[in-house]
């Protein structure tokens, strides 16, 4: 093999191991890009069930002064029936 097709083979070799690693460069940035979004989707949902812990123990807040009410309205009723 003469060196002008050595070159050339070389230089074909070169162009493709470029081109590999350019399509390795835009698929590691393709990524990046998806985990920045994935990330900033994970810190949305930790905060909506931050929210939603918050909700819950309103609402049990809630339940239980309901049912406060709700024994003494049976105490009040059981002493007016007894009358």
């Amino acid at each position: 093999m003469d060196n002008t097709r050595l070159s050339r083979r070389v230089d074909i070799a070169k162009r493709d191991f470029e081109s590999i690693i350019d399509d390795l460069i835009a698929e590691v940035e393709e990524l990046e890009g998806d985990k920045d979004k994935m990330q900033h989707e994970i810190d949305d949902l930790i905060a909506a069930v931050v929210e939603l812990e918050d909700d819950k123990d309103k609402m049990q807040h809630e339940i239980d002064a309901l049912m406060e009410r709700i024994s003494d309205l049976e105490v009040i009723s059981s002493a007016v029936g007894k009358k």
